[in-house]
């Protein structure tokens, strides 16, 4: 039996997190399911609105908690993937606060687990997805880190990280998930161990938007912070093994 956990971390997103939660709260399959939403020492009101939300509807499966410290997204993936390991549950779905995502995929993936438990990471450039509002030259570079992995590793890649993936727990070990970067690359380290270790996993295409989200994330620097990590895992073949 699966027993999932619906992880929405958000940082700076205080006009699109309550998009976001009326998205959980109204879909008959993802309201069903606990959810915990992860404030990063956000320098805006989103914590606080998430919780006014959270309160006014009085949605008891919904926690809203806040890191003591910003420990970025990649750590506070650590965070919510332990918690939800020591808690019993099975899979972990990640949900990003900034409602980019459509909730509609997310439901598809947890309906997809009453046949197929592996892991499933959202694909926003494989043949049935679709992207709006997309910057072109953000589309490029995604599309040749894809390539690039799909060479090295000799299976298609069809996206190398995006805000929607539901993770099975037990193909995580604790030992990666401490290794993990603190940073937002931390779901290539997750995907290159998926692909290095022959754990069983699938994309699935989903619906991408960016309409009023603010990105904090330097495409530039996490390009090169992709690169040394795929050249150096490949060099080295050391840097995400598991014993």
């Amino acid at each position: 039996m699966t027993k999932p956990l619906v992880f929405v971390p958000c940082y700076n997103c205080e006009d699109q997190i309550q998009r976001t939660l009326s998205g959980v709260q109204s879909s008959l399959v993802i309201s069903e399911l606990d959810v915990l939403v992860l404030d990063n020492c956000s320098q805006d009101k989103t914590f606080a609105v998430a919780q006014e939300f959270v309160q006014k509807n009085q949605l008891s499966n919904i926690q809203a908690q806040q890191n003591p410290t910003n420990l970025g997204l990649g750590g506070s993936f650590k965070k919510a993937s332990l918690k939800a390991k020591s808690e019993g549950y099975t899979h972990l779905l990640i949900l990003h606060g900034d409602d980019q995502a459509d909730i509609q995929d997310a439901e598809k993936m947890i309906l997809n687990l009453s046949s197929n438990t592996a892991t499933q990471l959202g694909a926003r450039f494989m043949k049935g997805a679709s992207l709006t509002n997309y910057s072109a030259i953000r589309r490029f570079v995604n599309l040749c880190f894809n390539w690039l992995m799909s060479l090295l590793f000799f299976r298609i890649v069809h996206d190398i990280g995006s805000g929607l993936n539901l993770y099975q727990l037990s193909a995580l070990p604790d030992k990666l998930i401490h290794r993990l970067d603190s940073h937002a690359a931390f779901d290539i380290d997750i995907l290159l161990y998926l692909l290095s270790s022959k754990v069983s996993f699938r994309f699935v295409p989903i619906q991408w938007k960016s309409v009023d989200e603010i990105s904090t994330v330097n495409d530039w620097r996490i390009g090169y912070r992709l690169l040394v990590k795929i050249f150096y895992w490949r060099l080295c073949n050391t840097s995400l093994h598991v014993k």
